[in-house]
């Protein structure tokens, strides 16, 4: 009766043995796996980026958000040149009524510096707009939808005459 206990017990004591063995070796197994699965991962990421890229810069929401942002850009700095070219004759007007002086009043003085201040967040608005439409349309991932009927760039000296101006895309000012 021991021979059969001891043989029952060493019977078990093999299976599990070799069920350790399965089990180390399904581990080892699944480890080899998984590391091949991100080797490949890494070793393509450059290609799989790159298409990741194409697909992104090529899909349709893109395209048609880049076209109509350099057109929405264009409107904007031509509008801004108007409004600052305004706000300059106003400024020049409010000064040729009211001359500086050192004896001027305070609501005199106020205004003028008003004035003075709106010129110069225009200017700096606008300038700041045509930096972003001059870069955008340089960026490589935005330049291919610049439209051919809006300029390639915008000079910065349209902030001081308006008349330098590039025509619109419609060709009329």
């Amino acid at each position: 009766m021991n021979d059969n206990k001891e043989n029952i017990t060493g019977q078990g004591l093999k299976a599990i043995g070799t069920g350790f063995i399965w089990a180390v070796a399904i581990i080892f197994f699944l480890g080899v796996i998984s590391w091949g699965i991100w080797f490949f991962c890494v070793a393509t990421a450059p290609v799989v980026g790159r298409g990741n890229q194409h697909i992104q810069i090529n899909s349709a929401e893109n395209r048609t958000f880049q076209y109509q942002r350099f057109f929405d850009l264009d409107a904007t700095i031509r509008a801004q040149a108007l409004n600052l070219d305004a706000a300059k004759k106003d400024l020049a007007a409010f000064n040729a009524q009211f001359p500086p002086s050192a004896s001027e009043g305070f609501a005199i003085t106020e205004s003028r510096n008003n004035k003075s201040a709106n010129v110069t967040g225009l200017r700096q608005i606008l300038l700041s707009n045509i930096t972003q439409y001059n870069n955008d349309a340089q960026e490589w991932t935005r330049n291919q939808f610049l439209d051919n009927k809006l300029p390639d760039h915008f000079d910065t000296s349209i902030a001081d005459d308006p008349s330098l101006l590039p025509p619109p895309a419609g060709g009329r000012r």
